[in-house]
């Protein structure tokens, strides 16, 4: 029988990746400034400036000529925006493709596909229901001791494209990483959900990563010295025999 394996995997932003995804100063160029001329440039400033007032010119000579050709542009620009974020919300095709990108690695390394089976996407959405009732959010894939022989993983992955999500897991979350393309599995079922988590509030220094059931969320980011907060998220639950 093949042996049990649960992971749970949080956006490596909520935790240690929030603070250091700001951009940081850069000191070797700042320094590097330092040994250049001191005195300011006038003729590159003025020149800058100048381009900046013969661009806004074009702009408003084009607004002013025709205004709807203008409005026509940001409503379709915006239309674009959204629909780039509608489509990285977490559905079948998303999961789908995600599950391609990560066969295409198992192929790689000449393992069988994971192929979707309806009777794991049942045990998922159980599994969705046992995790998310009654606050056992907070315990890491709580109930997972009934169960043997499968091989499950959580994802909070809404916003993100399926194509950079398989590679973005398999460097912040290797254990998840490990379980999908290992091989003893050969086959999954997802199921996907709204359901609270707990999360941390502002800067935290906690691993990206949870490494296992029976972990009480909020008690293990305090022990990092963060703050838990509850929010209500997408789940994707993925099971794997």
């Amino acid at each position: 029988m093949a042996r049990r394996h649960h992971h749970r995997y949080h956006r490596y932003h909520r935790y240690s990746n929030r603070y250091y995804s700001q951009p940081q100063p850069n000191y070797y160029n700042y320094n590097a400034s330092l040994n250049k001329s001191r005195g300011p440039n006038y003729l590159k400033t003025g020149i800058k400036i100048i381009v900046a007032f013969i661009i806004i010119g074009i702009i408003l000579v084009i607004f002013i000529s025709n205004p709807s050709r203008v409005e026509n542009s940001v409503s379709n620009i915006l239309n674009g925006i959204n629909a780039g974020i509608l489509s990285q919300s977490i559905n079948d095709n998303w999961t789908s493709s995600f599950i391609a990108n990560v066969n295409v690695y198992r192929e790689n390394q000449s393992l069988p596909a994971l192929t979707q089976s309806s009777y794991l996407d049942n045990f998922s959405k159980t599994r969705f229901m046992e995790m998310t009732t009654d606050g056992h959010y907070q315990i890491t894939h709580y109930g997972a001791d009934q169960y043997s022989g499968y091989g499950e993983v959580v994802f909070y992955s809404a916003g993100y494209a399926p194509e950079s999500y398989a590679q973005y897991v398999q460097s912040k979350a290797p254990l998840h990483w490990q379980l999908l393309v290992s091989p003893e599995f050969t086959s999954y079922g997802y199921y996907v959900g709204q359901a609270p988590d707990v999360e941390a509030e502002g800067y935290c220094n906690a691993p990206s990563e949870l490494p296992g059931p029976g972990i009480n969320v909020t008690q293990w980011l305090e022990s990092y010295g963060c703050t838990p907060t509850v929010v209500n998220t997408t789940w994707l639950v993925i099971d794997l025999t």
